[in-house]
């Protein structure tokens, strides 16, 4: 990714998808990484820092943006940390739609506001800076942290050390660890993952507290704004936003990820790309098929008829006189292919809220219509899917998934749009060759 001035944004960081797929997947996020450095893309387990680094205190300004949030629905837990300047505390963010922190949706859609009124025509939408900030850090609460009110996490987020070893990159410290706390390499830092050489040209005070921190949600969503729209003209739109991400980390599978977000806090319906495979992943499957190869050829040599031999001691094969008869020759067995093994359908996993499309008996995920079979509402239901504690009827089951907040599918998508529902929260409702369960 560059700023204005010409700077990359690198990060990477290994979690577990907290959101639907069941809840799957691997947040990666990469430091931001100068172009002069010209590094590979680093590869690193983010850590969490201790909680006696400064932070950002909070001012009247700051609290003036909590208009958005509803006071009833304020965080109310306390986060307490003694450290060496003493004891702290802290009020966890409420949340929000779709599992995000109150703080954060309120840290992307004020600097998507603030940019529409800088620049206009980038038309950025708050849920592209979700979908980052979903895959930099699962929005401040990476490896457990929590998001205060505030917008900072607790304990910080910060990486390790980019010392080049392995798969990071190597960048020497470049504040006297006055960010990341590390006076030899720098770290990313906070929940966009800015490091400290960046962030000294990128550094935004988004709530207008007179303080620019990357620890920040607030500072850090807005800086990643300035980044997404320092290309030329509108992020909407497939091509568009893929540059837009790519600016902000050029990695394939971090923009696919990011979109798929975006999408799905736009949509409420989030469909994960699979994880590349790796270079040991793919030297494994050629390893099998060339074992399997072997293996088959075994076989056949194996099975191949066994001709008589002509000589020893037994009788001649030629008749006594006359003219040479060959021998017969029989005929080759019709050869018998195995029967086709029946093979499980590509599934895809969705999360989303389950609905009524309208008419009886129709239901959607998120908007998209479910193909659930000609199955009796009335007869009894395979599996407690509402997870209400009893099995009922399909009709009991179905209204009973309306009323959680998500549900998890794994579906084979049809080209009509429609996709047909195998699994219920990891209950089988279908069966691989399509029979119901």
């Amino acid at each position: 990714m560059r700023s204005r001035a010409g700077q990359r944004h690198r990060a990477y960081l290994s979690a577990v998808f907290g959101l639907g797929l069941a809840p799957l997947l691997l947040s990666t996020s990469q430091p931001v990484v100068p172009v002069a450095a010209a590094v590979p893309r680093a590869r690193a387990v983010m850590v969490l820092a201790q909680p006696d680094l400064t932070l950002p205190g909070p001012t009247v300004a700051r609290f003036s943006l909590l208009e958005e949030i509803d006071p009833e629905q304020a965080g109310k837990s306390k986060l307490k940390f003694t450290g060496p300047k003493g004891t702290r505390v802290w009020t966890a963010s409420a949340m929000s739609d779709h599992n995000v922190p109150a703080a954060a949706d309120r840290a992307y859609r004020t600097a998507a506001r603030t940019m529409a009124g800088v620049d206009p025509y980038c038309q950025l939408p708050w849920t592209l800076l979700a979908g980052i900030g979903r895959v930099e850090s699962d929005h401040g609460r990476y490896g457990g942290s929590t998001l205060a009110i505030n917008g900072v996490s607790h304990p910080l987020i910060i990486g390790v050390q980019l010392d080049g070893k392995g798969p990071v990159a190597a960048i020497r410290d470049t504040d006297n660890g006055k960010l990341d706390g590390d006076k030899v390499w720098d770290r990313a830092v906070g929940p966009m993952q800015f490091i400290p050489s960046t962030w000294a040209g990128a550094a935004r005070d988004g709530d207008g507290d007179g303080v620019e921190s990357p620890n920040d949600l607030d500072d850090a969503a807005l800086a990643a704004a300035t980044y997404l729209c320092s290309g030329s003209g509108s992020v909407l739109g497939d091509s568009a936003m893929s540059s837009a991400i790519y600016r902000y980390n050029q990695d394939d599978y971090y923009v696919a990820l990011v979109k798929a977000f975006e999408r799905g806090y736009r949509t409420g319906v989030f469909i994960m790309p699979p994880p590349p495979v790796s270079a040991e992943d793919q030297r494994s499957e050629r390893r099998k098929k060339r074992r399997a190869a072997e293996r088959n050829r075994d076989r056949a040599a194996s099975d191949r008829p066994k001709g008589t031999s002509s000589t020893g001691s037994g009788p001649s094969l030629k008749p006594s006189g006359g003219t040479s008869t060959p021998a017969p020759t029989p005929s080759p067995k019709p050869s018998t292919s195995p029967a086709p093994t029946p093979t499980t359908p590509k599934l895809t996993s969705v999360t989303g809220t389950f609905e009524s499309c309208g008419d009886p008996g129709e239901w959607c995920l998120g908007g998209t219509p479910l193909d659930l079979g000609d199955v009796v509402l009335t007869d009894a239901a395979a599996d407690d899917f509402d997870g209400s504690g009893t099995t009922g009827t399909n009709a009991d089951e179905f209204a009973g998934l309306s009323d959680k907040l998500e549900v998890t599918l794994l579906v084979k998508l049809k080209s009509n749009g429609e996709a047909v529902v195998h699994t219920i929260d990891s209950m089988d409702y279908r069966l691989a060759d399509g029979t119901f369960a």
